[in-house]
């Protein structure tokens, strides 16, 4: 007891402050390079890219390889269908009905099974591979039959369902996304905006697709992939490594430690990475009140959603906008408390498309807005103090 109060004692004194901040789950991922991240319940799978894959039940404080039945243990990305799990990897595709107790390969189709990624749509199932073809399951992965109508000789690295349309991420090709609205059977670009030097990743969140990759930054589409803008500013990751969408909320993982969140538009981003090492954050997963980052070398870190929830709106109360539906004008007024030196206020429209930005030098503003197209918009003010956000309607 007496040593228990010297501590807090020693803590008051000198000033001491916990802040929140990502923590190691150590175990057996500890120093591990982890490829990708999948959850399903209380089950958090991490594949590596030679180890092959570990499960944790207990939210990151333990870790089991499960690799009974794998002939590769270089894991590529893990899909979960219901009590289907399905591992892509250098010897093609892997499938466990028994949460990873044992995998049995399913490659009867594929004639060069180096699996990338696995997405279903009804209930037919889309395989990319390394080899320039997607091979489509009609009976649950027992068999496969290639698909190269409209795609290019490149390697298919990525591929995901939004709604009733297929987006594939290409390696290297001049158009990076490809898309089919017709179940995979045939397939055109979806390209125009987006330059992608490196390996795509795609996530959606309803029907916004977003696309990012090793030295390009992340984009967004809103019309089906036939336009991409980028939604950068203010992204300290200018490589993506890894992308999320939890919620309203964008993830966005990076080089040596990078993480940036968005949650009210995509060009209004805040850093989250106090306590990630300095390591590539190669993949992203939220399980129950946790999110867990897989690093490359540095294995997994989690930490608390309700750490992560609100970091955006960090001061919501030093600023009032009125009318909250406007034609020609808005007010803008802060409370006499909020300091104004290094004060800005910026505006985004919900694409996360910067409109304009301007320092504030009093406590009340009048912007024009009569210029503005008619929509929903963000109002993002930045002062010493903290952040706020709110919203307007332009009729």
């Amino acid at each position: 007891m007496k040593k228990t109060f010297t501590i807090i004692l020693l803590t008051m004194l000198l000033g001491i402050t916990v802040k929140a901040q990502w923590v190691s789950t150590y175990g057996l991922v500890s120093g591990k390079t982890i490829e990708c991240m999948a959850s399903n319940g209380t089950n958090i799978f991490a594949g590596t890219n030679n180890s092959g894959i570990y499960l944790s039940t207990d939210n990151g404080a333990s870790w089991n390889a499960v690799n009974s039945g794998l002939t590769s243990l270089e894991i590529f990305s893990i899909y979960i269908d219901g009590t289907n799990i399905f591992a892509c990897t250098y010897d093609g595709i892997f499938l466990s009905t028994n949460n990873g107790g044992t995998w049995t390969p399913k490659n009867s189709g594929i004639s060069q099974p180096e699996a990338n990624s696995v997405t279903k749509l009804g209930t037919n199932l889309f395989l990319a591979t390394s080899y320039d073809y997607i091979c489509k399951s009609t009976n649950n992965a027992s068999t496969w039959t290639s698909i190269t109508n409209g795609l290019p000789v490149y390697p298919l690295v990525n591929i995901i369902t939004v709604g009733t349309t297929l987006y594939v991420g290409i390696y290297m090709s001049s158009d990076a996304v490809y898309k089919s609205t017709d179940n995979g059977a045939t397939w055109s670009p979806a390209s125009s905006g987006l330059i992608l030097p490196d390996v795509p990743k795609l996530v959606s969140s309803g029907t916004n697709v977003y696309a990012g990759a090793v030295g390009a930054g992340a984009y967004m589409t809103t019309d089906n992939g036939s336009n991409w803008f980028p939604i950068n500013s203010g992204v300290a990751c200018g490589s993506v490594y890894s992308m999320l969408v939890y919620n309203s909320n964008i993830y966005v993982g990076g080089a040596t430690g990078c993480l940036s969140m968005t949650n009210v538009s995509p060009n209004v981003w805040s850093s989250v990475n106090t306590g990630l090492p300095s390591s590539n954050i190669s993949a992203l997963v939220v399980c129950g009140s946790y999110m867990f980052a897989g690093t490359e070398g540095s294995g997994v870190y989690k930490r608390p959603l309700s750490e992560l929830a609100g970091i955006e709106e960090t001061n919501q109360n030093n600023m009032n906008i009125y009318p909250s539906v406007a034609s020609n004008f808005i007010n803008i007024e802060l409370s006499e408390s909020t300091s104004l030196e290094g004060s800005t206020i910026g505006i985004y429209d919900m694409q996360g498309r910067f409109i304009l930005q301007q320092p504030i030098q009093q406590q009340k503003t009048e912007m024009d807005i009569s210029t503005f197209t008619n929509g929903l918009y963000v109002v993002r003010l930045t002062t010493p103090e903290g952040i706020a956000v709110r919203k307007f309607i332009k009729e």
